[in-house]
């Protein structure tokens, strides 16, 4: 779990420096947060339909960690087999283009998930094959996917494919095409 927090950390750092202030209707519980797509909304039958682990999901960044641009869901591998964990992220201020710009998005290629035209890249500050990335352009906003694998635990396999897999799984249920 020690690799894993300078990850996610890294992340919060880069989002909260692209941050600017949003208008809209604050989530329940969380002041300053605009109501938006909330990833652990998707119904436990469908995470577990992909073999996530439902007794592990972590909902947000984790207690003193904030990061207003975002919602957040991460769901542990499976139960038999939890090298990686799988997060979705959720903004209503960035869009595809955002992320084709980002400077911190490394190996950038397109791809499709689903019906989808998405980017599938490697965040900078994560080793490469320890971790893989898609964003995918909503109506609503833009959903940015993770596979990262656990905190000192070795990769059993290429987290890029166990990315696309579940986000094709779960691509129905993540706000409709923009």
């Amino acid at each position: 779990m020690q690799r894993r927090w300078p990850a996610v950390l890294a992340v919060a750092t880069m989002l909260c420096a692209c941050a600017q202030p949003v208008d809209g209707l604050p989530v329940a519980g969380v002041p300053g947060i605009t109501e938006q797509f909330e990833p652990c909304s998707i119904p436990d039958d469908a995470i577990a339909a992909t073999g996530l682990d439902l007794e592990k999901t972590e909902i947000g960044w984790g207690e003193g960690i904030s990061v207003r641009e975002w919602t957040r869901c991460t769901w542990s591998g499976p139960a038999d087999d939890a090298w990686y964990y799988f997060s979705i992220l959720f903004s209503l201020q960035y869009s595809l283009d955002d992320a084709r710009r980002n400077p911190n998005y490394l190996n950038i290629e397109d791809v499709e998930i689903g019906s989808r035209k998405a980017l599938r890249f490697r965040f900078n500050g994560v080793n490469q094959g320890d971790g893989c990335d898609a964003a995918i352009d909503t109506n609503e906003g833009l959903v940015r996917l993770s596979v990262y694998a656990m905190g000192g635990l070795t990769p059993h396999s290429d987290p890029c494919p166990l990315l696309l897999r579940h986000a094709a799984d779960l691509e129905s249920y993540l706000p409709a095409p923009a």
